[in-house]
């Protein structure tokens, strides 16, 4: 949250149109004042984080993810798995794989115990 002159914000919400909801103008901030109300803090808040720690205060210890956040955390795991269906490369234990533990192909250790091939 910035407290910015009017025609700053103006300007950067005209240029972010296309992001939309990117830069939100607000309230105007009364001269003097010792910042913004905090209800509006916590709407800006929401807009990144729907799970807040002062929404963890209220919910008490039995307290399950509220309509927000399960809904949010869909559209996380749809985007996910989005992404992981557009990926056609080798996954993350294949990398591991061949990075960490490395090909053995063809040494000494993968051949099975047994005569000695003619040479």
């Amino acid at each position: 949250m910035l407290a910015v002159p009017r025609f700053a914000a103006r300007r950067a919400a005209d240029h972010t149109r296309d992001d939309r909801q990117r830069v939100i103008l607000g309230p105007d901030v009364v001269g003097g004042t010792a910042g913004p109300d905090e209800r509006d803090v916590l709407s800006l808040l929401r807009r990144a984080y729907p799970y807040l720690p002062v929404d963890a205060e209220g919910d008490g210890p039995g307290a399950g993810p509220t309509a927000m956040v399960t809904t949010a955390r869909a559209v996380r795991r749809a985007a996910q798995l989005g992404r992981r269906a557009a990926y056609s490369g080798p996954d993350s234990m294949e990398i591991y794989n061949d990075l960490v533990v490395g090909s053995t192909a063809g040494s000494p250790t993968t051949l099975t115990p047994g005569p000695r091939p003619p040479r």
